[in-house]
């Protein structure tokens, strides 16, 4: 595995095929090492190296990938007999705390922070200059077994419209839409398509960073986790909100992925960013920044110094044994959950 991510570490962003293609899944090894949860897209990677600690140090939690603008929570989150949690903000933190059996969260802030673009600032720079001014596109995308479907045409018209005035425009792609062959829709309207590599990519964070660095304004058709790490970033962000609807391939997927899309429908967070971000603009608003700071947790961003000793305080809470049955536990309960609703 480790051999596969570092044979792609130099590719082209645009040799979106082969960055997307299957990396094998760990999450059960992940399980029998007391590293549950914290393997997706790289994030105990940034994390320790970050905070300098070795790639076998284990970290005591359940890691929340990304913001969840409404009070929903999934899987093992909502069980706390298992881990702390390690989210973003204070926001997600009051909202696991109603969760039986708490047993604590902590708040670190938006996570691309704690990446280095794979890019150097000289290729960056590079990168920026063969660009022009760039519109960056992120469309809504599938998840595990569930496809996100909206009308393609429609968002590449609004894409032509939005661009005129930019010199190039740039969709980055999920991996798994990749693999579905959605990005050619976009390949043949002569848009550059980037991704940041497969969910179980070490550097996926890494080229995330690098592709968001090098525009200008950023764009999608569905509120998520983009929206948070492009703000963080101080590239301007436009909504053009679509209607989404999701294929589901199992019942157990399919009924988590509707409970969180029927939240979103009753959301202030969701109906208040909705109205913020759906007006195009060329700079960030204050009321804009103010409530993404506050969802992402901005104020929340640790040093090295700091991450190094909140990961040392948390372990200490959780002996490695410990740590290692309550993963084995919460796999267990996951394939008894799924078997349940086949």
């Amino acid at each position: 595995m480790e051999k596969e991510i570092e044979s792609r570490k130099k590719l082209p962003f645009t040799d979106v095929e082969n960055l997307a293609k299957t990396i094998k899944d760990t999450h059960f090894s992940e399980v029998l090492r007391g590293e549950i949860f914290l393997a997706r897209y790289g994030m105990n990677s940034v994390l320790k190296k970050y905070a300098g600690f070795p790639m076998d140090y284990k970290i005591h939690v359940l890691f929340e990938h990304g913001v969840i603008y409404t009070d929903y929570v999934s899987g093992g989150f909502r069980i706390h007999e298992y881990l702390p949690s390690m989210v973003a903000s204070q926001y997600r933190i009051n909202i696991l705390k109603q969760q039986k059996g708490y047993k604590g969260a902590y708040a670190i802030g938006p996570y691309i922070h704690y990446a280095n673009p794979l890019l150097t600032k000289e290729e960056i720079k590079a990168e920026k200059e063969r660009l022009g001014r760039t519109l960056l596109v992120f469309p809504s995308h599938s998840i595990n077994t569930t496809t996100s479907k909206f009308n393609i045409e429609e968002f590449i018209n609004k894409i032509k419209e939005t661009s005129k005035d930019f010199d190039s425009v740039r969709i980055c792609m999920y991996y798994q839409d990749v693999l579905l062959k959605r990005h050619v829709s976009y390949q043949k309207k002569g848009f550059e398509v980037v991704t940041a590599g497969n969910y179980n990519d070490y550097y996926f964070m890494h080229r995330l960073k690098s592709i968001i660095k090098t525009s200008d304004i950023t764009m999608a058709n569905d509120i998520g986790t983009h929206l948070g790490y492009c703000i963080y970033l101080n590239k301007p962000h436009y909504l053009f909100k679509q209607s989404i609807t999701h294929e589901h391939a199992n019942k157990f997927d399919g009924n988590l992925v509707d409970e969180a899309v029927t939240k979103q429908k009753f959301s202030n967070n969701v109906t208040n960013i909705t109205k913020l971000f759906s007006e195009y603009h060329e700079t960030i608003t204050k009321e804009q920044y103010e409530l993404i700071s506050y969802l992402w947790g901005f104020n929340e961003v640790k040093t090295h110094s700091e991450l190094k000793e909140l990961i040392i305080r948390i372990n200490k809470n959780y002996s490695n044994i410990q740590y290692y049955l309550s993963c084995i536990k919460r796999a267990k309960d996951i394939l008894i959950e799924k078997g349940s609703l086949k």
